[in-house]
């Protein structure tokens, strides 16, 4: 996805209807500078272009998924978590900086620039 992690984070939560969010932490997060260390910067962490990929596993999954990334050699790092809240939610150092309604979030996801050009 175009965009970096929040980019990803967001598509993933808008695509389907409104019934789940995501509750990200993004004090797990490494990279974002390009040297595989966490970023100290947020803006690098949620945008950058680096490579890597967002998975989701469902509840209880989770270790089977990451057994078998590592049998190709891959270390993931869980990040976040599906939540019922219908809400996307960011957190880095114990400070919650993004807190949408996912509803909103899709309107102005799909309306956007129908709106802007009004």
């Amino acid at each position: 996805s175009n965009g970096g992690l929040a980019a990803s984070i967001c598509e993933m939560a808008l695509v389907r209807p409104a019934r789940f969010g995501v509750d990200l932490n993004l004090d797990q997060v490494q990279g974002g500078d390009g040297d595989g260390a966490a970023s100290p910067r947020t803006d690098r962490l949620l945008f950058s272009e680096s490579s890597g990929f967002v998975l989701e596993a469902r509840r209880g999954k989770e270790s089977r998924l990451a057994e078998l990334l590592a049998s190709y050699g891959l270390m993931p790092m869980q990040i976040g978590t599906v939540t019922g809240k219908r809400r996307i939610v960011m957190s880095r150092a114990g400070k919650m900086f993004v807190d949408l309604e996912l509803d909103l979030a899709r309107d102005a996801w799909t309306a956007g620039l129908v709106e802007a050009m009004r």
